[in-house]
């Protein structure tokens, strides 16, 4: 129960005391520390944080302090109140974002970054859907069961961003079924492209699809334009 209580935010402490207190009822802080193993100079403060979740009540009771645990429905409403004040903040970062962007965007200058494993590559992926250009250029150069997967779970992100994809691939591995959303198209060249690789805005993203993913995030608007020019000459130039 302690592990199970930690998940839903509690620290071990106040697993414990709050534990201990839903066993005892209403007690005083020495029945509290025996119950629960915590020690006397954690206790007090463990009891004010509980108090202040709404978790804890005290009392005095001949002129002793008292403590008794609140329902464990407040848990819920423990909870609740979490995502209220999560939502509350997303509110407010996404009245502030673009002004923080922009602020940024000042001062920056040509980079690259290195993403590793799925959770990597989901990470700079994000960063692509973010941008503020709503087409997406992908070259790849053969299909592979991790890709396929990823992209999948891609796709409706960005369709619910407005990003449509447009992709350029090798004909000799063209499926023979290509079931796509109506975001994504994709043309197939008898000749070698790069390799995987998505553009959008000034943002390049090179894939290696080896056993541990690696991916590399260029921010270089020269970089990008630079591939952009290049896949739009194989795109107009392949009805």
């Amino acid at each position: 129960m302690i592990e199970d209580l930690q998940k839903l935010g509690l620290t071990k402490g106040e697993s414990k005391v709050y534990l201990a207190l839903l066993k005892l009822g209403t007690s005083k802080v020495g029945a509290i520390v025996k119950n629960s193993s915590v020690s006397y100079s954690k206790v007090y403060d463990i009891l004010d944080r509980l108090t202040k979740k709404g978790l804890v009540s005290t009392s005095l009771i001949k002129n002793v302090k008292h403590f008794r645990s609140l329902g464990p429905f407040r848990l819920k409403e423990l909870l609740e109140k979490k995502e209220q004040e999560i939502n509350e903040q997303k509110t407010h970062l996404s009245k502030i974002l673009i002004n923080l962007e922009q602020l940024a965007g000042e001062h920056e200058q040509s980079r690259s970054e290195v993403f590793l494993g799925t959770a990597g590559l989901r990470s700079a992926s994000e960063i692509l859907l973010n941008c503020e250009d709503k087409t997406l250029r992908f070259f790849f150069p053969k299909p592979s069961v991790q890709a396929s997967t990823f992209y999948k779970r891609m796709y409706p992100k960005f369709k619910e961003k407005g990003i449509s994809l447009r992709g350029i691939g090798n004909k000799k591995f063209k499926p023979k079924k290509l079931t796509l959303p109506n975001n994504v198209k994709i043309k197939f060249v008898d000749f070698p492209v790069p390799g995987t690789i998505d553009i959008i805005g000034d943002k390049t993203l090179i894939i290696s699809w080896d056993d541990t993913i690696t991916a590399v995030l260029i921010h270089s608007k020269e970089v990008a334009n630079q591939f952009i020019d290049y896949f739009d000459n194989i795109w107009n130039s392949n009805k």
